[in-house]
């Protein structure tokens, strides 16, 4: 089962539907960051490549979401 596949399988049930999810991904082919926000991802990251920079990403993504869930 692809990343698409399970996202459209959760956004398909009322009571996962308002799930946030993350796609985290190699891709960042157009195509594919447009598909996941159609079947309404709530963020789509492309993974470095790098050890260094994948921790740095995810920071940012933490405090993001932190902020977001308790604004200030």
């Amino acid at each position: 089962m692809s990343g698409f596949e399970f996202l459209r399988i959760i956004k398909s049930h009322d009571q996962l539907r308002s799930i946030p999810v993350v796609i985290l991904s190699t891709s960042n082919y157009d195509l594919d960051v447009q598909q996941a926000y159609a079947l309404s991802a709530a963020s789509y990251i492309v993974k470095p490549i790098e050890y260094s920079a994948f921790v740095s990403i995810i920071k940012i993504f933490v405090a993001y979401w932190t902020i977001n869930e308790h604004p200030v």
